[in-house]
């Protein structure tokens, strides 16, 4: 059974506005400093990124997030076969997404000390909300 996902859910994915603020800034920093790739990738961000508000609900798994991961990698995988003009094996194409998702996850977490439970988690029952 193929399941094809919601084109709404895909983009539903969102930043705060202090994010998106914070993303700006530093485009803005590696423009100044001449890093012209850097702040071209940071702009896209802000470009095809949604913004919501700094108060709003917002909740995003841990499945949410590596799915993302996984979805972004299989993207690198389509445009490597449409470069190369050559279709990858499935099972071999899916073996390098699992690993390398879960590599960038890890090197992630450990390159910028993130925890592995993140901010929009959604809560488990009887956890009390954080003011």
């Amino acid at each position: 059974m193929i399941v094809l996902l919601e084109k709404d859910k895909l983009m539903s994915r969102t930043i705060s506005e202090n994010h998106k603020h914070k993303i700006a800034m530093a485009a803005e920093e590696a423009d100044i400093r001449g890093l012209s790739s850097l702040a071209e990738h940071l702009t896209n961000q802000l470009v095809k990124t949604a913004t919501r508000g700094n108060h709003e609900g917002y909740t995003y798994s841990h499945s949410d997030f590596e799915s993302d991961v996984k979805n972004a990698f299989w993207d690198i995988v389509v445009r490597a076969e449409d470069y190369h003009g050559h279709v990858i094996d499935a099972l071999d194409a899916e073996k390098l997404v699992e690993t390398y998702a879960e590599e960038f996850i890890k090197d992630l977490r450990k390159t910028a000390g993130l925890k592995p439970v993140g901010k929009h988690e959604p809560k488990v029952p009887g956890e009390v909300e954080e003011k």
